[in-house]
């Protein structure tokens, strides 16, 4: 009797989960790990003093885009994406994605082109600050524990390396009160974003059921 009573319990308990449901879950499970890696970065930039600004959003010329970090340092400003990875990653620098490799690569998941990405919002941030010449740097950061091919190794900064990137970042001549005024304009292009971030964010879910269909 106890095991037919066992039998019944773990039949009731079973359940189906169809594709959409357990994408749904795998995308909330792999923002929680997003923000968890943003969430270091944010750290380590308030560590080293830094004005920042984190999880922007700013207008550019496809609509609206969604900038990690933009920090602005001593010679410039910094546009940071985060991405939070475990496995193995392959791909190029030119390639339209990344690819996620677990579980022996025998499980892959593909991811858009952190570098493109990166590309994009630099591009937002050059057009937010037009007219001012200070320098725009881009970095991908990562924040997990993924290893990367050797081409790819040399395009992302490893989150303990985030002080030596700020030190080594390509410099040129600027006027750092140029610099200033240059951030109080992107300080003003961010908070007139947030105004849009619903509108953002219905757009991402719009694109995923879409993707999704």
């Amino acid at each position: 009797m106890g095991d037919e009573t066992t039998a019944r319990s773990r039949r009731r308990r079973t359940s189906f989960v169809d594709e959409r449901a357990w994408a749904a879950l795998s995308e909330f499970k792999a923002s929680i790990t997003g923000r968890k890696g943003e969430s270091a970065v944010m750290r380590e930039v308030g560590a080293l003093g830094f004005p920042a600004l984190h999880d922007a959003i700013l207008a550019d010329l496809f609509g609206l885009t969604q900038i990690d970090h933009l920090v602005k340092g001593p010679d410039g400003i910094i546009v940071i994406e985060t991405k939070t990875y475990g496995g193995h990653i392959t791909g190029t620098r030119h390639s339209n994605e990344w690819v996620q490799h677990l579980v022996g690569g025998e499980i892959r998941h593909p991811f858009q082109n952190p570098v493109h990405q990166n590309h994009r919002h630099r591009h937002a941030v050059e057009a937010a600050v037009a007219g001012y010449d200070v320098p725009i740097i881009g970095y991908v950061v990562s924040a997990g524990s993924a290893t990367f091919t050797e081409e790819l190794a040399g395009l992302v900064v490893p989150i303990d390396h985030l002080c030596e990137m700020f030190r080594d970042c390509p410099l040129r001549p600027h006027d750092p009160q140029m610099l200033d005024r240059a951030w109080r304009r992107l300080v003003d292009a961010v908070a007139a974003g947030e105004t849009r971030r619903e509108e953002h964010q219905n757009l991402i879910r719009l694109r995923r059921n879409n993707d999704s269909l």
